[in-house]
């Protein structure tokens, strides 16, 4: 049985120190960097085209990173104010519980694990549409992937589920309920792969959004399967109250209710505004203390969720068995043009988020999860944060180190060598809803021309288009505009803009293409030439986001953009013809990818197979015989 590494006081204390000395030093020069950059430099940043992103006027706005990495940032972003860090109140007057990192002992900078990414090859072209057996295919990827981990895994994890014999899921913040999506397959997955009856149950979700609590009302309600048993409003509602603590209000019955405790597993996201490379704003905030600042909406809303769960530890309730949080890549990074902190400027949100995981009696283990790197032909990287109750492991008598090396393990067998093929995923020509995109199409394009021409202005992006394409060494005159034969053959080119046009210039992307891609126009300029653009993938999902098939010659629709994301409701799925494209494009967005969180899910049951058994296995040595001299005659 694995137990906890020996420690080497001396040479690690000295690693540390050389350590921190290195950070201090580069955090320095980084700061006085960054101080001769902004006396010397306008604070709009540059225009030369490198790579930028739209802003609310539809213009180019720089941004450091390619749009390939982009991370979706939802419309409405916060406010960048930075607030009063000593506040101990969010704005419903709810303490935000939880130590200050200052006052704790010295913690690691967290570094995820990172899913190891393969030389992809292209699975044959026709197998299944996705859009008719897409639940089917998730079930099935996930049956693959409990086969390909290592027995003694499956054993374990195939004990610890007869055992526990359900999955009790409560989601927070999720949009469209993925994790559900996913734990119904998990379950199916479960009962096919070692024939237990593990049952699923939807105990509640929350979500602040109207529209969105209508999508999942009508998804999640009267399916036939498993329903979900209640909707609550906001996170405040949940801080506030608390499990079996109060009556909060409830969105189906629309009356007030206790908040249900008895959940095994609990996955939520909180907004990624405040820390998004896409929003300008929190360039100004220090960053790696946004989680913790309950004035904005990244802390609140994570402040509002720990909150929730000091209350359920305090009314005696054991720890959540399984808890799964999600969010962007900037969350690990240490903060931009803002300088550094003196104290910890290793700090990091990720290391808060640890930190107050740890604080509540968790194991956090955080994983970078793009669903590339399982088959899928979407580059999308999130991280997930997976968190196990410290007691089992201390029970169990596994080392943090163990689960960690365990945990990159999982993720080497999970990793995938083939990706599905891109046309297997998005819609046929004859689709219904590809035909009504088509004619919103030539409905744009009628009302464009028969608009007045607008006023003559400076495009800013086309100064930064000019520019991008001389360093190409190509003329910005040349025209790119198709031809009237070209738009009656793909009538999807008629919703391009100006810009975009433009843009598919720099990017030397033909009207139509033959490359089987799908490239995200809303971004910017995305790189010098052609070669950034990999074929049979799709470049990430945003909320707001223009996606071009190239070979297609037309725009994502909203159900494509869902099934990009792995999305497949099953018996409901026919429902999503009730929602406008629109909606649907900013629910897939802001979505967690079926299969990343299928993988999270796997890898924590599979760690805690391990746990179940260990603690089982200990408990059972620990019985001694009881002593019976009943036959000793000497």
């Amino acid at each position: 049985m694995p137990g906890k590494r020996k420690r080497q006081p001396v040479s690690k204390a000295k690693a540390k120190a050389t350590a921190k000395a290195k950070v201090k030093s580069k955090a320095k020069a980084t700061a006085k960097a960054m101080a001769v950059e902004a006396a010397s430099s306008p604070r709009s940043g540059s225009s030369d085209g490198s790579n930028v992103t739209p802003n609310d006027d539809g213009e180019d706005a720089v941004s450091e990173n390619p749009a390939s990495e982009a991370e979706s940032a939802e419309s409405g972003a916060a406010s960048g104010r930075s607030g009063d860090e000593s506040e101990p109140a969010n704005e419903n007057g709810t303490e935000t519980v939880g130590p200050d990192p200052s006052s704790l002992p010295e913690l690691e900078h967290v570094v995820p694990l990172v899913l190891p990414q393969m030389e992809m090859e292209i699975e044959e072209k026709g197998l299944e549409a996705f859009v008719s057996t897409g639940s089917t295919q998730l079930r099935q990827w996930i049956v693959e992937s409990i086969r390909r981990l290592n027995t003694s895994h499956q054993s374990d994890m195939a004990f610890a589920l007869s055992k526990a014999g359900s999955i009790r899921m409560a989601t927070a913040c999720s949009g469209t309920d993925a994790p559900v999506l996913v734990g119904k397959a998990f379950a199916d997955a479960v009962r096919t792969c070692f024939s237990v009856r593990l049952e699923f149950e939807h105990v509640f979700s929350c979500e602040s959004d109207p529209d969105k609590r209508g999508f999942l009302e009508a998804m999640f309600k009267h399916t036939g399967d498993v329903d979900m048993a209640r909707l609550f409003v906001s996170t405040e509602h949940l801080a506030a109250a608390g499990p079996h603590d109060g009556q909060v209000e409830e969105h189906l019955s629309r009356e007030e209710c206790e908040i249900p405790a008895d959940f095994t597993d609990l996955i939520f996201g909180f907004p990624c505004q405040d820390v998004s490379r896409l929003n300008r704003a929190s360039e100004n905030l220090m960053n790696q203390e946004t989680v913790k600042n309950a004035s904005l909406r990244t802390g609140k809303t994570f402040g509002e969720m720990m909150t929730f769960l000091d209350k359920r530890t305090s009314l005696g309730f054991p720890p959540v068995s399984c808890i799964i949080m999600e969010n962007v890549m900037g969350l690990a990074e240490p903060p931009k043009r803002s300088g550094t902190s003196e104290h910890r400027p290793e700090h990091s949100n990720l290391d808060y988020v640890k930190q107050a995981m740890s604080a509540r009696g968790y194991f956090m283990q955080a994983v970078v999860l793009d669903p590339l790197g399982l088959g899928w032909p979407v580059s999308r990287k999130r991280i997930y944060m997976i968190c196990w109750p410290k007691s089992k492991l201390e029970q169990a008598g596994f080392a943090e180190d163990f689960v960690r090396s365990t945990v990159e393990e999982i993720l080497n067998k999970l990793s995938r060598s083939s990706t599905k093929h891109l046309d297997d995923i998005i819609l046929d020509e004859s689709h219904p809803a590809v035909k009504d995109e088509l004619n919103r199409s030539r409905e744009v394009m009628l009302k464009r021309r028969a608009e007045s021409p607008p006023k003559v202005k400076k495009n800013k992006w086309a100064e930064a288009h000019v520019k991008a394409l001389q360093r190409q060494g190509v003329d910005w005159w040349v025209n790119n505009t198709p031809s009237e034969a070209t738009y009656n053959r793909y009538p999807g080119l008629l919703s391009l803009t100006d810009r975009q046009l433009d843009l598919c210039k720099v990017m030397r992307v033909a009207l139509p293409d033959p490359r089987c891609a799908i490239v995200e126009m809303s971004q910017g300029l995305r790189g010098p030439s052609s070669s950034n653009i990999p074929c049979h993938r799709a470049s990430i999902v945003l909320p707001t986001g223009q996606q071009l098939i190239l070979h297609r010659g037309r725009m994502v629709s909203g159900l494509e953009a869902m099934l990009l994301q792995g999305l497949h409701f099953g018996k409901t799925q026919g429902r999503l013809d009730e929602f406008s494209p629109e909606m649907l494009r900013n629910l897939a967005g802001n979505a967690m990818q079926a299969h990343s969180m299928a993988c999270a899910l796997l890898i924590h049951r599979a760690i805690e197979g391990q746990l179940t058994v260990a603690m089982m296995t200990k408990k059972e040595s620990s019985c001694t015989p009881v002593d019976d001299d009943l036959f000793d005659f000497e």
